[in-house]
């Protein structure tokens, strides 16, 4: 069957989650329910399976199917989807993450554009079934609303969980970074590689996700500590000046009104994973940092919180 140039494969990282994919699946049927006819026969799904405990399957009323991974890691699984996509265009998001009803829709806008390659998503986006969802999305929306163009058009960055990109765009730049299990910036590496090769970042709020909430404190900084340990990968052993880095992980969030209960516990579990990377110990850099925080001496409890959870958790 030759495929219509505007035929999109969602992809589908997946390591132990049925129940959260289960979810992300039915809002996938949901949103091809609600897109054009046209839409709908041109989209189906690659789930990506990592090793899952229990083999993932699909609902018998989304097309498409699932494979295994060609290595570990969710940026050899989306790679192995690219690879085994055949449409034109393909919709990356993960297996925590659920779809709005209108998500393909608002692609099929932009991928009829032709000047668009490469379109993010908003993923800042959250659950709000715990407190740390709303406590996540407020602080995830400003921080990733640093690398958005002023006239919201365009993008610096990139997160897979909500991204369109053209199948031989992502190819030609080599796809994503395989980092493993413990390392995750595979996006902000790709974005790098894009600005890179002149291919323009594009910025799309109409499409939109939403990431499970995190369970706990304690499950958000050891994902945090995983994008610390990956962001070696953007900033290579040279990271910004502390200063730099105590205002935009700490004074500037706190300036903001963000609960200081949870910016500090996250963003030292962050800091730390990149020290912990670059050989110079966890509580190497989060230590200095904070040294150039105003505000750390008024929050000394939440601070504690975050080092007895390094102290507890990584050797």
């Amino acid at each position: 069957m030759t495929l219509s140039a505007n035929a999109v494969t969602v992809v589908v990282p997946v390591r132990d989650r049925p129940d959260l994919l289960a979810k992300l699946a039915r809002s996938l049927v949901s949103a091809r329910k609600d897109a054009r006819t046209e839409v709908q026969g041109q989209v189906v799904c690659i789930v990506v399976d990592d090793r899952s405990k229990v083999a993932p399957s699909l609902p018998g009323d989304l097309p498409g199917r699932v494979i295994a991974s060609a290595g570990p890691g969710p940026g050899t699984a989306r790679n192995t989807g690219a690879r085994a996509a055949s449409s034109p265009w393909l919709l990356f998001t993960d297996s925590d993450c659920t779809v709005e009803p209108d998500w393909l829709l608002a692609a099929a806008r932009h991928l009829r554009d032709p000047a668009k390659r490469v379109v993010q998503g908003d993923p800042t986006r959250y659950s709000r079934s715990t407190v740390y969802g709303a406590r996540e999305e407020a602080l995830y929306h400003h921080m990733f609303a640093t690398y958005i163009t002023v006239d919201r058009l365009h993008t610096e960055m990139l997160d897979s969980r909500n991204l369109l990109v053209r199948r031989d765009a992502l190819l030609e730049v080599g796809g994503f970074d395989t980092l493993g299990l413990d390392a995750m910036a595979e996006s902000r590496t790709l974005a790098a590689r894009f600005r890179a090769a002149g291919t323009p970042l594009h910025y799309a709020e109409d499409m939109v996700v939403r990431h499970a909430a995190p369970a706990s404190l304690d499950y958000e900084m050891a994902a945090k500590f995983r994008h610390g340990r990956g962001r070696v990968g953007v900033w290579g052993r040279r990271p910004p000046e502390e200063a730099t880095m105590a205002w935009r992980y700490f004074v500037e969030p706190l300036g903001k009104g963000m609960e200081p209960g949870y910016v500090f516990p996250v963003h030292i579990a962050f800091l730390a994973g990149y020290s912990h990377e670059t050989c110079s110990g966890p509580t190497d850099l989060p230590t200095r940092v904070l040294r150039l925080v105003p505000e750390a001496a008024r929050h000394s409890a939440a601070i504690d919180s975050g080092f007895r959870w390094l102290r507890r958790t990584v050797r």
